[in-house]
């Protein structure tokens, strides 16, 4: 009988896992025990990367997230290093491995050559740096591909005929639309690239020497494969771009041998030269190799920078909603899988903000805080979440009256915050709440007959108690959390059985009946409950989770990705109405503020990428700070805060731009301004601050305060004759009448800005002042505030938005609704006022009922304070 008998003694099977933020390796024996084990940890342990989680985020482009493909390499070299000393790799006799899935490597014409002829004298990265046709790699993170995903839907017959045909609907990860996203924006990249492998063929191809096939799991989730021929799609290849199948190669079963051990490991690390390299696979199906998942009605769910739960079956039933892959250890079955971007990294977020970065502090206020947390629900997306199709942004509801499990009539009701303790539980059992509803909708087992978690969290108590009661089911956990490396180790034993018999074998074979001799058995954690308490507590478990879907489909209806793409094009033509392009410039770096969450950060990025261009009054260093503010921790000026003054005043630094330096020697060192920002203010503190800063700058001159205002706003709007030294002198060679007529222009340009202050007192009293030392700082001046166009312009571009958003008859009048907000001409708003009119159009921004919230405005709720005395 085939089994583990039938492996070679003494022999070792190794594993690895190319993941998001490490690369790992797992030794198994032919007794399938771990006897070593080792990882590499990307921002650590490579930190010359300088990678977050292991990855790149692009701040000019939304969404695009990539890792450096060279990164891996240097890793995997590293990685065996650590092994050396742990085992002989003479022993080993097969090797496979797992890595995560959609991401995509470009290899250059020409490369196939260096990759079969590596030098064992010289290193993976001196000789590879140089392979690849664009060094950044796109990843399973990535969400910059809606447009490409519409197209190849369209392409094909729609979302769900694409699903049918390949499995899954266009998803921004897969590499399908990835590819044609290169295709499109890059195809020079496209044009020099001889073959695309995943990050799992990549692996593989690095051991071999050779281009290694794309496995039929892994080529699953592409978008590109015909998910029941398991052959490429002529039609989905032809929708992605042309001549693709040629850069692809073929498609090989997870289970078959890609080829024997490059002569450069065996030179250099004297690996055996008869080791097998069995087709590596993405990281899910490694996982699902590792749990020994083959029971249908089982359900695993993965808790790591990712969060996933899957499951098997034994025919393909596509939806628009999770995917379908080939069971990688069982030919004739399928994997089903649901998939969350926002896994460990987001709880993590939690954790800090809420629970003093301790882990123990988090699962003391899970133990602290009741189940089902009083109703309250939170959905928490620090990236562009996959499912549901929703932006980042954090929203948070309370369900009220909660005490009737049967209740069909919950109302909820939307709150800004929850108290530490409340935000923990949310956060878990808003997880765990979506994997249920989405896993029911999907057609998986309600409830399973036992769950399998895997991944970091797993080793959590708290967290896999939470599990068995909104699953009401028990909850078993694996000796090792790695699972994917492990499954990659299995499957290198599985797979060089498979060779060795000549025809594929049964991956259970090699473990049936001994299961808990080896490292593969998994363990009770927490049993399910089966008390009258404990039905009941599922039962509002069940209430619960229709509550949260019902309010999450009303999310994605009005904040969805694709909602939000399409404001972009709505924004185009709208917005154009702001005139002149400055005033709107200075609207969003308002704005920017105000709409620092959900879909905020969408729009406010791609809108100021497409009118600041226009925007003649900022300088490059305002440009590039108001672009990267929502992925630095800055406000829209481009102020970093920098700690509390003795007043508890925030102290912020805004050194001038390099056009200011050229103009004006004397700003050559960062100027220092103090910016007050008020939590939970109190007015009477805030009138007296905001007071003594407004003294300061009024006892400066007018005329000072005008030249500062025209060192600001001309330095972006000025010629290049202007920008082109710092003293901006003439040469000798110069005629004296071109110099007077320079300085005629400059004076006229003065004598207008002096009349023309008030009608500019942004550019005035809100931008840079310069005193007589030339220090520089960007102040907001109450006096001037209301007689400003950038004011009109922002609320023009707030309920244009809010409008827009929830489809309301009101967007015909926004301008009317904006005259009846403005504080009348000559009406002087104290701080507080301010204060009130931004949260006004906050609320405005993001109300659900907007029409009450206008119409009650409308009738005479106006801005709070609007009648206080002038500050100045």
């Amino acid at each position: 009988m085939v089994g583990r008998s039938s492996l070679p003694e003494g022999s070792l099977f190794l594993g690895f896992d190319s993941s998001t933020q490490s690369l790992k390796a797992t030794v198994l024996n032919n007794e399938l025990i771990v006897v070593a084990s080792e990882i590499v940890n990307f921002d650590s342990e490579l930190a010359h990367y300088k990678t977050q989680g292991g990855v790149y985020r692009d701040p000019s482009d939304d969404g695009h997230i990539f890792s450096p493909t060279i990164m891996w390499v240097e890793a995997f070299e590293l990685l065996l290093e650590k092994l050396k000393p742990k085992i002989s790799f003479s022993k080993v006799v097969a090797v496979s491995g797992s890595g995560q899935q959609h991401g995509s490597v470009y290899w250059k014409k020409g490369s196939h050559a260096v990759l079969s002829s590596l030098d064992p004298s010289k290193t993976l990265v001196s000789q590879l740096k140089d392979a690849f046709s664009t060094m950044d790699s796109p990843i399973w993170m990535d969400s910059s591909t809606t447009k490409q995903c519409r197209e190849i839907e369209n392409a094909v017959g729609g979302a769900l005929e694409l699903s049918k045909l390949t499995g899954s609907r266009a998803y921004e990860r897969y590499t399908g639309p990835q590819i044609r996203k290169i295709y499109q924006t890059a195809p020079h990249v496209y044009e020099d690239t001889e073959r695309i492998s995943l990050v799992s063929s990549f692996m593989a191809s690095i051991l071999v020497g050779n281009y290694a096939s794309i496995d039929e799991t892994d080529g699953a989730g592409m978008n590109l494969m015909d998910i029941n021929q398991r052959t490429w799609s002529k039609t989905a290849l032809e929708a992605t771009a042309p001549g693709l199948e040629e850069k692809l190669g073929k498609l090989a079963p997870a289970y078959a041998v890609a080829g024997r051990i490059s002569p450069y490991f065996v030179e250099r690390l004297q690996f055996e030269k008869n080791c097998l390299v069995i087709q590596w696979s993405g990281d899910n199906p490694n996982s699902l190799a590792g749990l020994t998942l083959n029971t249908p009605g089982d359900l695993a769910i993965s808790l790591g920078t990712s969060d996933t739960v899957f499951g098997i079956t034994t025919e393909a039933k596509p939806s628009l909603e999770g995917h379908v892959f080939p069971n990688p250890v069982e030919p004739d079955g399928y994997m089903v899988m649901l998939c969350y971007k926002n896994g460990s990294l987001t709880r993590e977020d939690v954790r800090n903000r809420c629970a003093e970065k301790s882990w123990d502090v988090f699962n003391g206020y899970l133990e602290k805080t009741p189940p089902l947390n009083d109703g309250k629900l939170g959905f928490y997306y620090r990236d562009h979440e996959i499912l549901p199709p929703l932006p980042v942004g954090f929203h948070r509801y309370t369900v009220e009256n909660f005490n009737d499990a049967t209740s069909n009539n919950l109302v909820e009701r939307e709150v800004e915050e929850f108290d530490p303790p409340s935000e923990v539980r949310a956060i878990v059992e808003g997880q765990l709440l979506s994997m249920r509803g989405h896993a029911e909708r999907f057609g998986m087992p309600n409830p399973p007959k036992r769950i399998i978690a895997t991944g970091g969290a797993s080793s959590n108590e708290r967290i896999l108690h939470s599990i068995a009661q909104i699953f009401g089911c028990p909850v078993f956990t694996v000796q090792r959390p790695d699972s994917a490396s492990l499954g990659a180790a299995l499957r290198a034993a599985h797979g060089w059985l498979c060779n060795e018999e000549g025809s594929f074998v049964p991956i259970s074979c090699m473990y049936k009946g001994n299961l808990e001799k080896t490292s593969l058995g998994a363990k009770l954690a927490v049993a399910a409950g089966e008390g009258v308490e404990d039905k009941e507590l599922l039962q509002k478990y069940t209430v619960l989770m229709r509550k949260r879907m019902e309010i999450e489909k009303r999310l994605v209806e009005k904040i969805g990705r694709a909602q939000a793409h399409g404001l972009l094009d709505f924004s185009s033509s709208s917005l154009s109405s702001c005139s002149p392009p400055r005033n709107l410039a200075r609207a969003l770096l308002f704005a920017g503020d105000l709409l620092r969450s959900n879909c905020g950060d969408l729009l406010r990025s791609q809108l100021l990428h497409y009118h600041l261009s226009a925007a003649k009054e900022l300088s490059r260093a305002q440009v590039d700070c108001v672009a990267t503010a929502a992925t630095h921790n800055v406000n829209a000026y481009g102020q970093k805060e920098e700690g509390l003054t003795r007043r508890g005043r925030k102290v912020c630094i805004s050194p001038p731009s390099r056009t200011q330096q050229l103009k004006d020697p004397k700003q050559k060192k960062p100027a220092v301004s103090a910016s007050y920002h008020f939590e939970n203010p109190v007015p009477e503190k805030e009138s007296k601050l905001m007071k003594e800063n407004m003294d300061e700058i009024y006892k400066k001159s007018a005329r000072e305060r005008v030249r500062g205002s025209i060192v600001q706003t001309e330095s972006s709007v000025t010629s290049s004759t202007y920008s082109s030294g710092s003293s901006l002198s003439y040469s000798s060679s110069e005629s004296e009448d071109k110099k007077q007529k320079h300085k005629r222009k400059q004076k006229k340009r003065r004598h207008q800005r002096d009349n023309s202050t008030s009608s500019t007192s942004f550019a005035s009293d809100s931008a840079s002042h310069t005193d007589s030392n030339g220090k520089c700082g960007r102040k907001m001046s109450l006096k001037n505030w209301k007689n400003t166009m950038w004011m009109p312009n922002m609320m023009f571009l707030l309920l244009s938005w809010s409008s827009w958003r929830h489809k309301s008859h009101l967007f015909a009048q926004r301008n009317d609704i904006i005259g009846e907000l403005m504080p009348r001409r000559g009406e002087d708003v104290g701080a507080r006022g301010i204060y009130q009119f931004c949260l006004d159009l906050m609320s405005l921004a993001s109300s659900i009922s907007l029409d009450r919230r206008l119409t009650a405005l409308l009738q005479g709720k106006r801005l709070e304070g609007a009648n206080a005395n002038a500050m100045a």
